[in-house]
C-alpha cells in the first residue's frame, strides 16, 4: 500500500470514530435521535478495528444509561402508551443485538477482545440487575444474561488462559453473587435435562450435550477460586443491594453458597472426565473440595469408585478417603484389603510414590489394629524392598522399622 493510500486509510478511520462519538452524544441527549444506535451498531460490525472497538464501547455507554433511565425494562399493564411501548420494544431488540455481539466477541481469536467483551457483558448486566431491582423493590440477580455468558466462556474452543484467569481474579474470586450463580450455572449446564436452545426460538426439549472443552473449561475456572463465602463477613456484591430490601437474598447466605459449590463439583465429577482432569481432581480433594462440601458423604460414590480402578488414580483417592473415614466418621468396607493390594512393585515408580507411603503409614499407625494385619504390611514392604530401586528400598525400610516398632 502506497504512503498517500495509507494516509487516507488512517483519516477515513479517524473519521469514523469521531463520528461515533457524535452519534453517541445525539442519542444521550436527544431520544428523538435514538435511531442513530443503528448506525453506530453497524460500525460495530465493520472490520475497520479501532472504529467497530469505539462503537462497542459508545453502545455500551448507551445502554447503560437506558437501563438507568428505566428504558429497557418491560412494563406491563396500562403504565405505557402505544407509542412508548412500542420504542421499548425496539430498544429491547437492539440491545438483544448487542448482548449477541458481545456474546459472539467472546468467541474471539484474540484474547484481550475477549476480556474486552466480558467486561461489558458484565457492566450492562450490572446495570440490568439495579434496574430489576429498583423496580422489584428487593435484589435481582439477572441470571438469564450470566448463563449466557457462562456458556459461552465455558463452551467456546477459542477461550483462552487469559480470559479465565480475568473471570476468576476480577470477578469471580471478588463479588460472591457471582460466585454464587457461577456454581449454579455450572450444574445447570452440565445436567442432561438442560436445553441449550431453550431460550433461543426453537422449541422442543432437546437432550443436552456436554463437551469435552466444557468439561476441560469449567474445571480450569473452579480449580482457580480461591474465595469461600463467610458469614462473618459483609457480602461483596457485583450487583448492589437495594437500599430496602424484602426478604433476605440467597446471596448473603452461607447455607446457599455451600450448596451451590456442592452441586457445581458434584454435577462435574459425574461428567466424562479425562485421566489428568480426574487426578487433578483427586489431588485437591481433601483441601479444596471436602471441607466445603454441604454433605461430605456424597462424594463417596465418587472417591470408591476412583479407588477401585487401580494404579495412581487408587492412590490418589487415598487422601480423600482417608478425610472421610477420620473426619466424617465413614466406613469404607475391605478398605485394608483393597490398600494391601495395591502394595506391588509398580508403587516403587509411580509419581505419587512419597503421598503413598506418608498415607499408608498413617493408616497403619492406629494402636486399634490387630497385629496380624500390620504383620501382613510389613512382610509385603519387605518383599518388596528386595526388589525395589534404591530410592524405593530406602523409603521402604524405615516404614517397615515404625510399624514393628509401633506394634511390638
Amino acid at each position: 500500500m502506497s504512503l498517500k493510500r495509507k494516509h487516507a486509510s488512517a483519516k477515513d478511520d479517524k473519521s469514523t470514530v469521531e463520528r461515533v462519538h457524535k452519534l453517541e452524544a445525539n442519542v444521550l441527549n436527544s431520544h428523538q435521535n435514538l435511531n442513530d444506535i443503528v448506525e453506530i451498531y453497524t460500525i460495530a460490525q465493520s472490520t475497520n478495528a479501532e472504529a467497530a472497538f469505539t462503537a462497542v464501547n459508545s453502545l455500551g455507554r448507551i445502554y447503560s444509561a437506558m437501563w438507568t433511565k428505566g428504558l429497557l425494562k418491560r412494563t406491563k399493564g396500562p403504565q405505557q402508551d402505544a407509542a412508548a411501548a412500542k420504542v421499548s420494544e425496539w430498544l429491547r431488540d437492539n440491545y438483544r443485538q448487542y448482548t449477541d455481539l458481545l456474546r459472539s466477541m467472546l468467541g474471539h481469536r484474540e484474547a484481550p477482545i475477549q476480556v474486552t467483551s466480558l467486561r461489558l457483558y458484565l457492566q450492562m448486566m450490572d446495570k440490568e440487575g439495579q434496574a430489576l431491582g429498583r423496580a422489584a423493590n428487593n435484589y435481582v440477580f439477572p441470571n438469564d444474561s450470566y448463563l449466557e455468558i457462562i456458556e459461552t466462556v465455558l463452551n467456546s474452543d477459542a477461550t483462552s488462559e487469559h480470559l479465565v484467569r480475568t473471570l476468576v481474579d476480577s470477578y469471580l474470586n471478588s463479588y460472591d453473587d457471582l460466585r454464587l450463580y457461577f456454581y449454579r450455572n455450572v450444574a445447570k449446564l452440565a445436567s442432561p435435562d438442560y436445553d441449550p436452545f431453550k431460550n433461543r426460538g426453537n422449541k422442543g426439549a432437546r437432550k443436552n450435550t456436554v463437551s469435552d472443552t466444557f468439561v476441560r473449561h469449567a474445571f480450569a475456572v473452579m480449580n482457580q477460586i480461591r474465595t469461600v463465602f463467610s458469614a462473618d463477613s459483609d457480602a461483596s456484591l457485583w450487583i448492589a443491594m437495594p437500599k430496602t430490601c424484602g426478604n433476605e437474598p440467597d446471596v448473603v447466605r452461607a447455607a446457599a453458597h455451600t450448596r451451590a459449590f456442592s452441586e457445581a463439583w458434584l454435577a462435574l465429577m459425574r461428567l466424562p472426565l479425562t485421566a489428568d482432569i480426574y487426578k487433578q481432581i483427586l489431588l485437591t480433594m481433601h483441601k479444596r473440595i471436602v471441607p466445603y462440601m454441604a454433605d461430605a458423604k456424597s462424594l463417596m460414590d465418587f472417591l470408591s469408585s476412583s479407588y477401585e480402578i487401580g494404579g495412581s488414580v487408587s492412590l490418589l483417592a487415598l487422601n480423600g478417603l482417608f478425610t472421610l473415614m477420620t473426619e466424617h466418621n465413614l466406613n469404607y468396607p475391605n478398605f485394608y484389603e483393597k490398600l494391601y493390594a495395591l502394595l506391588d512393585r509398580n508403587v516403587f515408580h509411580v509419581k505419587y510414590r512419597a503421598r503413598f507411603f506418608r498415607l499408608l503409614e498413617t493408616f497403619l499407625g492406629s494402636s486399634h489394629l490387630p497385629a496380624y494385619l500390620v504383620a501382613a504390611f510389613a512382610k509385603r514392604l519387605a518383599r518388596l524392598a528386595l526388589f525395589a530401586p534404591p530410592a524405593g528400598a530406602v523409603t521402604a525400610i524405615p516404614l517397615i522399622y515404625n510399624l514393628l516398632k509401633a506394634h511390638p
